[in-house]
């Protein structure tokens, strides 16, 4: 015997109803539940769940859709409705076995979703320099019109975050006057339309056209540089002024010159004023010029094209490209101990030295022997020998290492004159002791040519006779003192002496004065 109990049905069909309350009809979304439910139904009460009537004849045979997540969403729409009148609804479900379930439950009404759109707001204009004056007026009756907000920004694309008006304009107020706006940037305002339903329509953006006629501060240059190319760095300050634009750039090869534009770092596209923050700026000048120097000045602008006065000029000197002038060798004066080099400097003014190149006359290759300022005229050069023929050419060396042609050359040979310097402080004494005539002399050799042979000779007389040349002694010693004892004598009497200097090259000294040794 089997004890056989009736197990109620739960149901499973339930879920949570979301209702949109549109104007003109409100949509019934829900998740749809585990239960399988083959058709819906919508019903109605109007007075507040005394009594539902059901809104469609037939079952609704519905296609779900998925959500976001991947849900299966039910959907169920009321196109019978009127403004603000509540309504409660609920779903029923048809199941396999022909059983009703609820759904779900929920209260809703239509609600007004038409925001006041009559309304014209043309450009607002200052009334004073810190006031702003906006209008506004209705094109069409508003009867749920509960009033106006003003809202403010400095971009025409912004979001009008400021709000003006604390609590709402009524709507037989038609204008505003803003004394907090910044007459150094854009400003461009909306006008919101507030009904009875919270709905809000905002205008299309109107600009503040402020008549600015302060300009901006001049601008202060930071440096300018040029490069071996000729390009040329620019760097400006940044000015500091709210309604800052940008700048315009000139520039002019002479400071008295008329200047020119070459650059602007701002645009204007389609009345959207795209700004210049850009500070560095460059550009390209030709360097095959003899203007030495380029200048540039600059302006700033702002918003309404207010151009401020001039910055200070500031100049970049071109890289220098031309060799200087050839320096000019005009003559040379020939001596025994030098050769005078007469010159006619370079015309160039950048000249920072001339170069004196030397070489013998039957060498091929110049060697740099001297540099000398760039304004000498002449070159002394005592590093000679007689009888040599040497050849000179120069050359101008400009700032920036720029070197000139070579100048043509001229050639020299210093001679030899054939005199030479005479001994000195001569002196002659009898040594009693050693029977000798000692005598002693200095001698300056300073005179005497490369690889020439210096000899001393000597004259000497007797009493009042003639000097006779008597001997010869080659200059061996490296002194500037000698001595020659004279033992060749007959006997008492008076001897007078005298020395001159000579070469083997045929060049000689001036006879020295005679001295005189008593030998008793």
């Amino acid at each position: 015997e089997i004890d056989a109990q009736a197990v109620p049905h739960v149901s499973k069909a339930s879920a949570k109803l979301s209702p949109v309350e549109n104007e003109t009809n409100i949509i019934l979304n829900w998740k749809i539940a585990e239960e399988p439910l083959i058709s819906y139904s919508l019903e109605r009460s109007d007075d507040n769940g005394k009594t539902f009537r059901r809104l469609n004849n037939e079952p609704i045979l519905m296609n779900t859709e998925l959500d976001s997540n991947g849900v299966n969403i039910g959907t169920l729409a009321d196109t019978t409705v009127e403004l603000y009148k509540p309504y409660i609804y609920r779903v029923i479900g048809n199941t396999l076995f022909a059983d009703e379930a609820l759904v779900g439950q929920v209260k809703a009404m239509a609600r007004d979703r038409t925001p006041v759109s009559s309304i014209f707001v043309p450009n607002p204009e200052p009334i004073s320099p810190k006031v702003a004056r906006i209008k506004w007026k209705l094109t069409a009756p508003a009867a749920d019109l509960v009033g106006f907000r003003i809202r403010r920004d400095f971009n025409r694309e912004g979001k009008f975050d400021k709000i003006l008006n604390k609590t709402l304009m009524p709507p037989k107020v038609e204008e505003y006057d803003d004394a907090t706006f910044d007459p150094s940037v854009s400003n461009y305002y909306v006008v919101e339309t507030v009904d009875t339903a919270g709905n809000i329509l905002r205008s299309q953006p109107v600009y503040l056209l402020v008549v600015d006629s302060i300009p901006p501060a001049a601008p202060n240059w930071v440096n300018a540089t040029i490069d071996s190319n000729g390009i040329v760095t620019l760097r400006l300050k940044l000015n500091k002024e709210k309604d800052f634009m940008g700048f315009r750039i000139f520039k002019a090869n002479q400071a008295d010159h008329e200047f020119s534009t070459i650059k602007e770092s701002y645009t204007r596209n389609d009345s959207v004023f795209i700004v210049g923050k850009d500070s560095i700026f460059y550009d390209t000048v030709n360097l095959n010029t003899l203007t030495r120097n380029v200048f540039y000045k600059a302006v700033a602008l702002d918003f309404h094209y207010n151009e401020s006065a001039a910055s200070q000029l500031i100049s970049v000197t071109r890289p220098d490209t031309i060799p200087p002038v050839s320096p000019l060798l005009t003559g040379i004066e020939v001596s025994d101990t030098a050769l005078v080099l007469k010159i006619t400097p370079s015309s160039s003014e950048d000249v920072k030295e001339t170069k004196v190149f030397r070489k013998l006359k039957n060498e091929e290759e110049w060697r740099l022997y001297a540099s000398i300022k760039p304004d000498d005229t002449i070159f002394n050069d005592t590093n000679v020998e007689t009888d040599v023929i040497y050849e000179y050419a120069l050359q101008a060396i400009d700032s920036n290492n720029l070197a000139s042609p070579m100048s043509f050359s001229m050639t020299g040979r210093p001679y030899d004159t054939g005199v030479r310097n005479s001994i000195e402080k001569l002196e002659a004494n009898y040594d009693k002791d050693s029977k000798e005539i000692v005598l002693t002399w200095n001698y300056n050799a300073s005179d005497i040519k490369n690889n020439e042979k210096v000899f001393f000779l000597i004259y000497r007389s007797v009493g009042n006779g003639n000097l006779e040349r008597y001997k010869s002694i080659p200059l061996a010693a490296d002194t500037d003192s000698f001595v020659f004892r004279d033992t060749d004598f007959s006997g008492k009497g008076i001897y007078n002496y005298s020395v001159k200097v000579v070469t083997d090259k045929g060049a000689e000294s001036e006879l020295s004065p005679k001295m005189v040794a008593i030998v008793e």
